[in-house]
């Protein structure tokens, strides 16, 4: 589940960058080479007839929106602060510095406010007007944003241009659709190393005594392959504020090439509704999962859970969430003793993204369960805390490092390892990422422009991980590593 959402995290950040990209490609389209700032939308030919007041007040507005041309060229490259704006707030080039400045910062609601300034001191600036548009789409005000674009749109400009805007509007005018489908999936191997979690001396506790496994029993290095799918689909309520019905169906599957106990089938479906308001989303949803280990039934859950997530001015966001899970396990060859697992748990989790600037983010995350099995069996309870770092590079490029330190502690002794013993774990999680479109493995001229469009939404990731578990129950006082390569891709429909 980890690898699903750190993959979902890894896309969603690949879309801000590639949206960036859009910004600098766009604005490319209005500004000439040799730096002088030129608008491509022809409102500058203007018909003078001499010695008339109105070919006058023609000329002279022609001469003032060129002035302010000039004056966006000539915008500032160094830091620019809010005492420096408070000191010259007419100055369009310090203004206009400014809201490119918070916009790489991923400051969007702030940078739309001084837009917003200059516009009012400008309103003829159609490429502040432009990028005013873009931060709109980045802050899902789709309706500012397309009524930006139908004015500029009434305008004379370049083919390419138009259809570039035409295209922002297309996808306006998509995400409107009130029934929405998307399918991602996912294809990739790797390696695990002790995959059987033995401990590094070979004993475990069984009946209350240490013994020494058979070589049979022996930490078991494998090779891997897995494949994941995931149908989302939405469908908006109507309203005013877009709530909207949501619902998935997951499918997993995780083959070993040599050592079957670990081999996972898995089919999650999951349905509820996402509740929008300003700067606050709550989902209650509910879900059922069916698992099945070494081709075996062994696993099915039903349960709730309420999420929720709340916007913090200016580049912070809490998230929370909080279910009931019901887990039922049926007695399979390579486990007969689960069934005493049988039971309720609950789960919860508070965590804060914090939006660094446009291209590092940091978040933590701090989870607590709690397990109620069988009647004197598997009733513990566990808390840790996760912390990944994020940073985007140029052409879709990223790299995530996570750390996770994780507690459990159980109320009663197993009765099958130990009654006496009553288990403590102490576990530490490292892992490490990197993702890139597969785009970037060819050319410029080495495949077409719609294939290398197809390309640069599949996304290749690498992954290693480590994790040491520490136990007072040597069952569960081992050490694992891993390494995998997974390909994803996101079909809207």
């Amino acid at each position: 589940m980890q690898s699903r959402g750190a993959i979902s995290n890894g896309t969603e950040a690949l879309s801000s960058l590639l949206v960036a990209a859009t910004f600098v490609f766009l604005l490319s389209l209005y500004w000439s080479t040799d730096g002088t700032a030129q608008s491509t939308v022809n409102t500058d030919s203007i018909d003078v007839e001499a010695g008339t007041e109105a070919s006058l007040a023609a000329q002279e507005e022609f001469e003032r929106l060129q002035r302010a041309r000039q004056q966006l060229d000539a915008a500032p490259e160094e830091t620019v602060t809010f005492a420096d704006i408070l000191r010259n707030p007419d100055d369009l080039a310090l203004n206009f510095a400014y809201a490119r400045q918070q916009v790489n910062q991923g400051r969007l609601k702030a940078a739309a406010t001084t837009l917003e300034r200059i516009l009012l001191l400008e309103p003829g600036l159609h490429e502040v007007r432009l990028f005013y548009a873009l931060v709109l789409i980045r802050l899902d005000s789709l309706e500012s944003a397309e009524r930006e674009l139908l004015a500029l749109q009434e305008l004379e400009m370049e083919d390419s241009l138009r259809a570039e805007l035409e295209g922002l509007l297309d996808q306006i005018a998509d995400s409107r659709e009130r029934f929405r489908v998307s399918l991602l999936t996912g294809l990739g191997g790797g390696y695990e190393w002790n995959v059987n979690s033995i401990p590094a001396d070979r004993r475990l506790r069984f009946g209350g005594t240490n013994v020494l496994v058979d070589d049979n029993s022996d930490r078991v290095g494998d090779f891997n392959y897995a494949a994941f799918s995931r149908f989302d689909l939405s469908y908006d309520l109507g309203y005013q504020a877009p709530h909207e019905l949501i619902g998935s169906v997951t499918h997993y599957l995780s083959e070993q090439v040599n050592y079957s106990p670990q081999d996972i089938l898995s089919y999650t479906v999951d349905g509820g509704v996402r509740l929008r308001f300003p700067d606050l989303t709550v989902t209650p949803r509910a879900y059922y999962t069916v698992l099945w280990l070494s081709h075996e039934r062994y696993h099915d859950n039903v349960g709730v859970e309420l999420a929720a997530s709340y916007q913090l001015p200016p580049d912070m966001q809490i998230n929370g969430g909080a279910s009931y899970t019901f887990e039922r396990y049926n007695p399979i060859t390579e486990s007969t003793s689960q069934l005493a697992d049988e039971g309720w748990r609950l789960d919860g989790y508070l965590g804060l993204d914090i939006d660094l600037d446009a291209a590092n983010r940091l978040s933590l995350q701090y989870d607590i369960r709690a397990k109620y099995g069988t009647f004197n069996h598997d009733h513990h309870w566990q808390h840790g805390i996760t912390g990944t770092y994020l940073r985007l590079f140029e052409n879709g490029v990223f790299a995530s490092s996570t750390a996770g330190l994780g507690i459990r502690r159980d109320f009663r002794g197993d009765p099958v390892l130990d009654p006496g013993l009553t288990r403590h774990d102490t576990t530490l999680e490292l892992q490490a990422r990197i993702g890139a479109p597969l785009s970037l493995a060819f050319g410029e001229d080495e495949i077409s422009q719609t294939v290398r469009s197809y390309l640069d939404d599949t996304i290749v990731t690498a992954t290693v991980s480590a994790r040491r578990s520490m136990s007072n129950m040597p069952n569960h006082q081992y050490w694992q590593r891993g390494a995998d390569v997974l390909v994803t891709r996101k079909w809207d429909f």
